[in-house]
């Protein structure tokens, strides 16, 4: 087998193991590799080579995902737009059932402490979860303004897509403040 062939599998490997244990491994691969050349013919050693790197792949990435913190914070964040949308159910209903009239500027006026309020518990559970929440937010609400059928006005439409995010981007100073470090 060629050394073009090995190099490129060796750097498909080495994608999936971090930088801290990529070298040791990747050293411990190249050293069985060069005895089995020596004890068998190269095209074995090469397909041996190939079958421990690739067999490997599934769990080096489910070490990676065990432990990445960012899939516990992306959860956390979408669990507190999960409750900024159950509150915002909540303030429309009971704007509706008071007979006052369904302003956007109003109901955003009693939201914004809701968010900013949410952001913060989320914070509080998870670190960069309100920044997270932030972004979330603000895809959400603008993926809503541009395909959304109801026309409101472009004021409403950019308060809502600024003043919330910027609310739960407020939220993680406030824990940062709180925990004194930036």
């Amino acid at each position: 087998m060629s050394d073009f062939a090995l190099r490129i599998a060796t750097w498909i490997l080495s994608r999936f193991v971090s930088k801290n244990d990529r070298e040791a491994l990747i050293g411990d691969l190249a050293e069985e590799y060069a005895r089995r050349v020596r004890s068998d013919s190269r095209s074995a050693a090469f397909v041996w080579y190939l079958r421990h790197s690739f067999t490997s792949i599934p769990a080096l990435v489910r070490v990676k995902l065990t432990r990445a913190r960012w899939p516990l914070t992306l959860g956390v964040a979408l669990l507190a737009y999960l409750l900024v949308g159950v509150a915002q159910l909540i303030i429309r209903w009971a704007l509706q059932s008071l007979s006052a009239r369904s302003h956007p500027l109003l109901i955003l006026i009693i939201l914004v402490p809701i968010i900013l309020l949410i952001a913060y518990l989320a914070e509080r559970l998870r670190r960069k979860s309100a920044i997270m929440l932030g972004a979330i937010l603000m895809i959400a609400i603008a993926a809503m303004t541009m395909w959304s059928s109801r026309n409101a006005a472009m004021q409403y439409q950019l308060a809502y897509l600024l003043v919330g995010p910027c609310v739960a981007f407020f939220g993680t100073a406030l824990n940062w403040r709180n925990r004194g470090t930036p």
